[in-house]
């Protein structure tokens, strides 16, 4: 293991593979949180999550209370059914891109020169 980290790491490969990891995660976060909050507030329970959204952004500090702040406001003004759909195809993309990206990671540590197939995925 010692080996694989250090030949990746003179390749260079290895902050770039992190990188794109990270970002495909990140990426992935804004259609979850849209969904989310989308089911929230169909359901009408959005209301009794926002002072614990204010809560959890607190340590941010007077920058947290304005993200909150733009949080609410988004979610208030959404309309459900359009940002549900959207998301959902969103977050499903995004899924899938991740599981790509992780299984050709593995693949390039391991050195698997030929990929699986879509189903066997």
């Amino acid at each position: 293991m010692l080996y694989v980290l250090v030949r990746d790491l003179a390749r260079g490969q290895l902050s770039l593979r992190a990188a794109s990891l990270s970002y495909t995660t990140l990426l992935s976060l804004v259609p979850l949180l849209a969904v989310s909050f989308s089911v929230l507030q169909a359901f009408g329970v959005y209301n009794q999550l926002e002072p614990l959204l204010l809560q959890f952004l607190e340590p941010l500090g007077p920058k947290g209370a304005e993200i909150g702040e733009r949080i609410v406001s988004f979610v208030s003004n959404m309309r459900v059914g359009v940002l549900g759909s959207v998301g959902l195809a969103m977050l499903f993309y995004t899924v899938i891109s991740l599981v790509n990206k992780i299984e050709r990671s593995f693949n390039h540590i391991w050195r698997v020169k030929e990929n699986r197939t879509f189903g066997r995925r």
